[in-house]
């Protein structure tokens, strides 16, 4: 039976979602059955151990790769019947992606990372946008810098900003506070909870961290390619409150 969301119509809703990789002669099955749906406007984590399908799931979400089985629809549209061309701009235009590992390009500056996102959403002023977000995230006194020239939590810091550049609907987020320090991870998990109140965008986190469960709408954990349960947190906490 798939979850509720708190109220919202679903945006994102999985049904009886299976994944299989073909390792050699081994098929392992990453998802197994999951049934899932997510508001706009929601902080939703997936909560889990290394190889329980967290990952997977995101990937499946945000058109990255296809289901085996089952259905994966944003906005009532199944994703995995589009083609590849179709399922690159629905990547483009409503989802923003936030890796563990930054993907900044080496040789642009920080500004002109945003700035590249912004280009290709053709989105207004491109040096004031990409200031402004940079801002968000405390790096606009980092924007000339290059990527080799930042320590690893202000990369992810602009691959955040990067990500949010699109007024995405949907974002995506594998790990993003595992190479900040507490009080950077606070500081950037407080934009992305602004993004799903304010912005209405579904905002979905990866992490094994069960400390940061009392910031999100909702906690599903995930097991073996399951769900295991799902927590609903009526108030959720603010990133400030954080004890992390």
């Amino acid at each position: 039976m798939a979850t509720e969301t708190r109220g919202n119509a679903p945006l994102v809703q999985l049904e009886a979602v299976n994944k299989d990789y073909r390792m050699g002669e081994v098929t392992v099955h990453a998802l197994r059955g999951v049934d899932l749906e997510i508001g706009e406007g929601e902080f939703t984590l997936l909560l889990g151990p290394s190889g329980c399908g967290k990952t997977t799931t995101l990937n499946l979400i945000g058109g990255l790769d296809r289901p085996t089985g089952g259905r994966v629809l944003v906005a009532g549209e199944d994703i995995g019947k589009y083609g590849d061309r179709r399922l690159t701009d629905f990547r483009r235009s409503q989802v923003g992606f936030i890796f563990q590992f930054f993907n900044l390009i080496p040789t642009l500056n920080a500004r002109e990372n945003v700035e590249f996102a912004l280009a290709l959403q053709k989105n207004g002023d491109l040096s004031a946008r990409a200031l402004e977000l940079l801002k968000m995230v405390n790096l606009s006194d980092r924007a000339e810098h290059f990527p080799s020239q930042l320590s690893g939590g202000e990369q992810q810091r602009v691959a955040i900003a990067r990500a949010l550049a699109g007024g995405s609907r949907i974002i995506l987020c594998d790990e993003p506070t595992g190479n900040l320090d507490a009080a950077t991870g606070r500081q950037v998990l407080g934009v992305l909870k602004e993004m799903s109140r304010e912005r209405g965008a579904a905002v979905v986190l990866v992490t094994h961290n069960t400390a940061l469960a009392p910031l999100a709408d909702r906690v599903v954990h995930l097991r073996d390619g399951t769900v295991e349960k799902v927590e609903r947190n009526e108030q959720p906490l603010e990133a400030s409150q954080l004890d992390w």
